[in-house]
């Protein structure tokens, strides 16, 4: 965080049911800093115990905070419902409170090295900047990134509804 601070920025990741991402923006006399530091958090991430056990609780306040907002709660219905409880897109893409609690930091280490690699990855550079200068910086800073590349199985589709259905969730004393 210090040496992203100290040329003025900060690294962002994100996650979805199907992608990740992790991006930062800096000023283009600091683009080989920039890169050396992206690529240091994609392809040796600390995954340090306190780091994650501060970010799981943040996510366990956050899914708690959510335990009765009427979006969480119609958003959760509709995907156990359209797809099915068993299927894959059947529950929140951010995981349950039970869920969460459970995750130990072993699993996540063995999830980057399974998934985040250079197969599985595409580096996009947006700016004041040539194709020759990004193929440059891609290949000094990612060009000998080794690491996992697996992909799931796509799930199957979900079964066809053959009649309306109507859901009603009954939340006494709801805002």
């Amino acid at each position: 965080a210090n040496a992203f601070a100290d040329i003025g920025t900060t690294v962002q990741s994100s996650g979805g049911r199907e992608s990740g991402s992790v991006s930062t923006q800096f000023l283009k006399k600091h683009a080989d800093k920039g890169f050396e530091l992206l690529a240091l958090v994609v392809q040796k991430p600390a995954f340090a115990q306190a780091d994650f056990d501060r970010v799981r609780k943040l996510h366990l306040d956050a899914l708690k905070a959510k335990e009765g907002d009427p979006d969480t709660l119609s958003g959760q219905t509709l995907v156990a419902e359209v797809y099915g409880a068993d299927h894959a897109y059947g529950h929140p893409y951010d995981g349950t409170v039970a869920a969460v609690d459970k995750l130990k930091l072993a699993s996540a280490k063995k999830f980057w090295a399974d998934h985040a690699g250079p197969k599985a990855a595409a580096l996009v550079i947006v700016g004041d900047v040539t194709l020759d200068e990004a193929k440059a910086l891609g290949e000094k800073h990612f060009g000998k990134w080794k690491g996992g590349s697996k992909t799931n199985k796509p799930p199957l589709a979900p079964k066809a509804r053959t009649a309306t259905k109507i859901f009603v969730i009954d939340f006494p004393g709801a805002p």
